[in-house]
C-alpha cells in the first residue's frame, strides 16, 4: 500500500490567498446558494475572469466541507490523482478509510484499478457523508489522460 503522506506538496490542496483587494461577486454567490439541489456545478469562464476567486469566496461562506484539489499536468498520473484526491478527502473527512494499493501506471488503462478506487471512494463517501461535501478541482482542464474501465 501506498502511504498517503509520501510525495504530498500541501499547497495543492490548501485553498489559494489572494491580495486584499478582491471583489465580493455577491450576485453570482447567491446564483449558486441552492447547490446541495445539484449533484455537480461547473464554473467555466476564460482566464482571468475570476474563476478561482468565485470559487473560493463561495466556499468560504459556506459550512460544508470541502477539498480543494489544485490540478497540475502531473496528476494525469492516476497513482498521483488518487493519492491527492484520497489524502484531501481524508482530511476533509473524518474517518474516511480509502488506502489506495500500488499499482502499475503503465497498467491502469488496462486493467481495472482506477475504476475500482473511484467506485470504493463512492462508496465511502456515501457512508460517510451526509451533510454535503464540496470538491474543487481547480484547472482540471490539464487532465488531458482519459482512463476507461
Amino acid at each position: 500500500m501506498i502511504k498517503l503522506y509520501d510525495n504530498i506538496i500541501m499547497s495543492k490542496l490548501q485553498l489559494p490567498n489572494f491580495g486584499q483587494e478582491i471583489i465580493c461577486r455577491e450576485r453570482l454567490l447567491s446564483e449558486v446558494r441552492n447547490f446541495k439541489d445539484r449533484n455537480i456545478t461547473y464554473v467555466v469562464a476564460p482566464a482571468g475572469y475570476g474563476k478561482t476567486v468565485f470559487v473560493r469566496q463561495f466556499i468560504e461562506s459556506l459550512k460544508t466541507p470541502f477539498v480543494w484539489y489544485q490540478i497540475d499536468p502531473f496528476d494525469n498520473e492516476p497513482a498521483q490523482f488518487f493519492q491527492y484526491l484520497i489524502f484531501g478527502l481524508s482530511s476533509a473527512i473524518p474517518d474516511f478509510q480509502i488506502t489506495i494499493p500500488e499499482f502499475n501506471p503503465a497498467k491502469v488503462k488496462s486493467d481495472k484499478t482506477s475504476y475500482d478506487i473511484m467506485t470504493k471512494i463512492i462508496n465511502e463517501l456515501e457512508t460517510k457523508v451526509s451533510t454535503g461535501l464540496i470538491v474543487v478541482f481547480d484547472d482540471f482542464h490539464l487532465i488531458t489522460e482519459g482512463v476507461s474501465p
